[in-house]
């Protein structure tokens, strides 16, 4: 009876041993995933923030661009009207002197 006893209490003092041993590994387990979970978190934020910059960036980039088109739009047509403006100047100018010219030969027949 002994015996039994003492392999009783062999048995009890193994699985209380395998169980604190399985109690410890779950709970660094559990602190591997928290770890784990928590650098996930900091490596998504910095992501974020890192499509953020650059998507502010880019906006930036499309802003200067469009600004720079209107510009370039706005010249053009100024030149367009200016050149527009100039031809119907020269146009007067030269129907100006025909008109002097006929009236001058007028005059003087």
């Amino acid at each position: 009876q002994e015996e039994g006893e003492s392999l009783r209490r062999a048995v009890q003092e193994h699985l209380s041993a395998e169980r604190q041993q399985g109690q410890q590994k779950a709970q660094d387990d559990r602190e591997l995933l928290r770890k784990e979970h928590e650098d996930s978190r900091v490596l998504l934020r910095k992501e974020h923030e890192d499509d953020r910059e650059l998507l502010r960036k880019e906006h930036q980039h499309f802003l200067q661009q469009q600004e720079k088109l209107l510009k370039q739009s706005v010249d053009d047509r100024d030149k367009g009207l200016h050149g527009s403006l100039t031809r119907s100047l020269e146009r007067l100018d030269q129907e100006r002197g025909l008109w002097r010219k006929e009236a001058q030969d007028f005059l003087q027949s």
